[in-house]
């Protein structure tokens, strides 16, 4: 998709933080309208954690930050 391929290659050129994420959203609405996979399996994200643990979320994806998270009461 030469459109798709225009916009990967201005997302990855791309400093500004804000027209960057405007780019990669429409990269990701033109591959929710046109998928070129169609998955067949879903991966179940499973985590353990103590009750101790604060700042952490869960991410969809699997890809989770760190930054802010600590044990504590």
């Amino acid at each position: 998709n030469p459109q798709l391929d225009r916009l990967l290659e201005q997302g990855r050129e791309e400093i500004d933080p804000t027209r960057r994420a405007a780019i990669y959203a429409d990269i990701f609405e033109m591959l929710r309208e046109h998928p070129s996979v169609v998955p067949i399996r879903y991966h179940e994200n499973l985590v353990a954690v103590s009750n101790d643990l604060r700042g952490f979320t869960l991410s969809p994806a699997g890809f989770h930050r760190f930054a802010d998270v600590y044990f504590g009461e």
